[in-house]
């Protein structure tokens, strides 16, 4: 019998098997990375939303535009993100194209509350 073929073989069964779990632990740090900065950046977005008065202002006025372009330089590049208010029902509004993230959020003004709802997805 030949032992160095069979000794060949299980030397490069070890080899592919070593190589595939570097592959799959780089893969999984990648997966869990990019999910912290999803949580990152909604949590900025909501705290920053309720804790900005000039941000609440153009909520509570439905100005979404101002608040966009005020987030847009401190947001990563990668992202997209929309807000919403949301009346009796929230219907989303966005595109759904890809994994959308969002949060729900409440700014009380003189007249009561209002609901609102930020979306957040990777650009294409």
């Amino acid at each position: 019998m030949n032992n160095k073929g069979w000794l060949l073989v299980v030397e490069v069964f070890i080899a592919i098997l070593i190589m595939f779990s570097f592959l799959f632990i780089t893969y999984s740090k990648q997966i869990s990375s990019s999910n912290l900065d999803v949580d990152s950046a909604l949590d900025y977005l909501v705290k920053e939303s309720v804790s900005n008065p000039s941000i609440r202002d153009n909520l509570i006025t439905s100005n979404f535009q101002s608040v966009k372009y005020y987030f847009i330089p401190k947001i990563n590049s990668r992202f997209n993100f929309s807000f919403q208010e949301c009346n009796p029902n929230c219907e989303n509004s966005v595109e759904i194209k890809k994994d959308v993230y969002s949060s729900t959020f409440f700014i009380w003004d003189q007249t009561g509350y209002k609901k609102f709802v930020v979306y957040l997805w990777l650009k294409d």
